[in-house]
């Protein structure tokens, strides 16, 4: 298994290219607009850094969409669903103009077209949705980790809920970029999985990888 999701993108992607970019053979946890977009940008990246030699100048921070209000440890669940659907209500709490009921609809809604998990017991459920202003992330490690539909059939234990501008492409896109990026580090993931509380699981999901 390729450890590295952005290796795993990239590499997906090729032999998506070499079915004639079959939309069955699509990964299914991005739309095959996110997918495609994201792994070449990710491509652009790794050229710009190979040029500089810097540690990708290009990706945004993640504390720019999450906060500690939105940054959850512990969350208590017993399958996908109702994970999502305690993770909506949540965001809502910290989101007055957005419904929880909207929330979990558009999120449920994606999963009905695959499971959004990248495995490493990491899922990424991600929307876009009406009356949502700007990208908002929604970080949550759950207790006892449940069945996502992983392709690594690992259980998930955390999970970071992306919702998106219906009309947004440019931020959406450098969002993936940088989340794929840091799920792909086993020492990330292994740190947020590790925090104790809220305040810690939201400075640790802030560092640098």
């Amino acid at each position: 298994m390729i450890e590295n999701i952005e290796q795993w993108l990239v590499s997906a992607c090729s032999i998506l290219k070499l079915r004639s970019l079959n939309r069955a053979f699509m990964p299914r946890f991005l739309y095959w607009e996110d997918f495609t977009a994201v792994t070449i940008y990710l491509t652009k990246i790794r050229c710009y850094n190979s040029q500089i030699g810097s540690d990708s100048p290009l990706l945004m921070n993640i504390n720019s969409i999450l906060t500690p209000e939105r940054t959850f440890c512990g969350l208590d669940t017993r399958s996908k669903k109702v994970a999502i659907e305690k993770a909506s209500i949540l965001i809502a709490e910290n989101m007055p103009h957005l419904r929880a009921v909207d929330i979990y609809n558009s999120l449920i809604a994606r999963e009905k077209l695959g499971p959004t998990a990248l495995g490493n017991g990491i899922a990424l459920p991600h929307c876009r949705i009406e009356g949502c202003k700007d990208i908002v992330g929604a970080l949550f490690t759950i207790n006892t980790p449940i069945d996502y539909g992983a392709l690594d059939d690992q259980l998930v234990d955390t999970m970071f809920v992306l919702l998106v501008p219906e009309e947004e492409v440019d931020e959406h896109l450098k969002t993936m970029a940088m989340l794929a990026k840091k799920f792909g580090s086993e020492e990330y993931r292994a740190n947020l999985k590790s925090a104790q509380n809220n305040q810690i699981l939201f400075d640790r999901a802030c560092q640098m990888i």
